[in-house]
């Protein structure tokens, strides 16, 4: 597993390895703007650190990366479809809600996600 800081918020985001082998091969592509490829290659793969286990088999975070996330004492693992983040509990549990008021000021719910992404796939 590697880790590394979130481009989208105040966490840090943790993937197996074979996810940047993809991500890696994914920026070979020359359709993919040199902007977004610098910003991936200095954010995502610049900053990615190995996670290591202590003689007790924990994790081992970098003080670098929990004084980033603002993680002090407890943490908040949150999975995703193909990472899981790690936030302070209270940041977390913030963003958590501005999500939520989002979701419910545009009707958003995992029917309409659903009924969205069925029509996209039959215009395609």
């Amino acid at each position: 597993m590697v880790i590394f800081p979130s481009l989208q918020a105040q966490a840090l985001e943790a993937a197996p390895y074979s996810y940047l082998e993809k991500l890696a091969e994914a920026l070979e592509n020359p359709n993919v703007p040199d902007e977004d490829r610098d910003l991936i290659d200095t954010a995502v793969f610049g900053r990615s650190v190995q996670l290591a286990l202590d003689p007790e088999g924990r994790v081992i975070l970098p003080e670098h990366l929990l004084t980033y996330a603002g993680i002090t004492e407890n943490i908040s693992f949150v999975g995703t479809r193909n990472t899981f983040h790690l936030w302070d509990p209270v940041l977390f549990e913030q963003h958590d809600k501005a999500k939520r008021e989002i979701a419910r000021a545009n009707n958003i719910s995992l029917s309409t996600i659903l009924a969205k992404a069925k029509s996209l796939a039959k215009g395609a």
